[in-house]
């Protein structure tokens, strides 16, 4: 990523949404707000993996609507 702005999840979304919309497809989005408070890095890698996720839904598939949910999760490696 280095060179390109690094966006936020709130900024990725904006750009998602007016993608589909442009694209004619749906977007439903939930628990977008808890993101607000997660770490900068986290919020770009996961703003990159939405930005190839849709370019991948709107030259791959036929989708008349995308869901996105976002959660978190607590992994423990033993």
């Amino acid at each position: 990523m280095t060179g390109l702005r690094q966006l936020s999840i709130a900024e990725m979304m904006i750009d998602v949404a007016d993608t589909l919309k442009a694209s004619q497809i749906g977007l439903d989005v939930i628990n977008e707000g808890m993101t607000n408070q997660w770490p900068d890095k986290v919020q770009n890698v996961i703003a990159e993996v939405l930005r190839e996720a849709i370019t991948n839904v709107i030259n791959y598939s036929h989708a008349d609507q995308v869901q996105v949910i976002f959660a978190e999760a607590t992994m423990i490696i033993w």
